[in-house]
């Protein structure tokens, strides 16, 4: 897996205000700390999958990379603003190569905004939303 792909996506989402400002309880690696405050929106993010490496002229230049990306602690609105924030932030640099961390990115995609309700199955008929997205792209092998 592409743990190098999800801490550069991670670091150049957060580098936007405006996605700072719609998740001010950060972007973490599989689980929220347990210092961020439960009312602060976050996200977490799992590499879902990472491809074998491309080659193009017979050297190995790239692998392709899928990561998922749940919202917590956030309602309907503050998972819609997040996800269009996002979007906002890859979108105004959709066609560049981007160096976060000493990683190079390039060809970030967003995928849908998903809403789904699942019953807990614990007897309380309590139902529980999730909010998850992707974001693919490709890790420039050097």
């Amino acid at each position: 897996m592409s743990i190098e792909f999800g801490t550069a996506v991670r670091g150049f989402l957060i580098a936007d205000t405006a996605v700072a400002a719609a998740l001010p309880g950060g972007i973490w690696l599989n689980v929220v700390p347990p210092d961020v405050a439960l009312d602060d929106p976050a996200a977490i993010y799992t590499v879902q999958r990472s491809d074998r490496p491309t080659s193009c002229s017979g050297a190995l230049n790239h692998r392709d990379v899928t990561l998922s990306l749940e919202f917590v602690g956030v309602n309907p609105t503050q998972a819609q603003a997040a996800h269009g924030a996002i979007e906002d932030r890859i979108m105004a640099h959709w066609n560049e190569a981007i160096t976060q961390d000493g990683t190079k990115v390039s060809q970030l995609e967003l995928g849908e905004f998903l809403e789904q309700t699942e019953d807990l199955s614990d007897g309380s008929g309590t139902t529980l939303t999730r909010f998850k997205t992707t974001i693919s792209g490709a890790l420039i092998l050097s």
